[in-house]
């Protein structure tokens, strides 16, 4: 029997502890579950004896000594959902880690591409590729949020979303793209990594990205197009502005 992803290790000791059975069956589930019904679990949470909650605390410290490839953006999502958790769950609050894992854009492009090209083929697959990145994707966004970094938010998008290549449709957005000397740079590295060409990797980004902003930051994703339904670029950052 394979191991369980710690997602659900972690949901379903959370859930036992309030007695609720876990309607998580993945990450990608969150996205089902409405605002009023994370309050509510976040009320019986922080409701429990505190003699419960060290318990719950410990146990969770425990899982997360070690994060797997993609462990990590999974479980900062998840301590999102619940709203102030980290106040009664200290384990939950990840600015240590979030640190750790601080990356520029620059280091980002050339730590994936070398991470690439040092996995063998058999392990190459679209999942690995989509866990390694986002591990790395949303430390990144995120710390550029807490820091009320614009131009790096900016960078992240047109830099590395979209691999180096500002898409047509944003060149007449009301924010001003940063003109960056790696663009081209960054645009090289992940056209001449051929083993990135092996996978679907560019059309899989920009639904993780909307699924990290939209679960990270509560916003709903229609909410981030333009009247044409592309994304906007201004107003993914005017909405992460708001978290600023």
């Amino acid at each position: 029997m394979s191991k369980q992803p710690l997602f659900k290790v972690v949901t379903d000791l959370i859930f036992n502890t309030i007695s609720v059975s876990n309607p998580l069956k993945n990450i990608w589930d969150i996205k089902n579950i409405s605002y009023d019904q994370w309050t509510e679990w976040t009320d019986v949470i922080t409701s429990l004896e505190e003699s419960e909650l060290n318990v719950l605390n410990n146990e969770l410290e425990k899982l997360f000594k070690h994060f797997n490839t993609g462990d990590f953006w999974q479980i900062l999502v998840l301590s999102r959902k619940f709203r102030d958790i980290q106040t009664s769950l200290p384990a939950f609050d990840f600015e240590k880690e979030l640190n750790k894992r601080s990356l520029t854009v620059s280091q980002f492009v050339s730590h994936f591409s070398k991470s690439i090209k040092n996995v063998s083929k058999a392990q190459l697959d679209e999942d690995y590729i989509e866990n390694l990145r986002n591990d790395a994707l949303a430390p990144m966004i995120d710390n550029a949020v807490f820091e009320g970094n614009e131009d790096t938010l900016i960078e992240i998008f047109s830099a590395v979303i979209w691999f180096g290549a500002i898409p047509a449709d944003l060149l007449d957005e009301e924010i001003q793209i940063i003109g960056n000397k790696n663009t081209e740079s960054y645009a090289g590295i992940w056209e001449t990594n051929n083993l990135l060409k092996t996978v679907d990797c560019k059309d899989s980004l920009l639904t993780y990205l909307l699924f990290l902003i939209c679960e990270l930051y509560f916003v709903k994703e229609e909410d981030l197009r333009n009247d044409d339904g592309g994304l906007s670029l201004t107003k993914i950052v005017s909405h992460l502005r708001s978290h600023m």
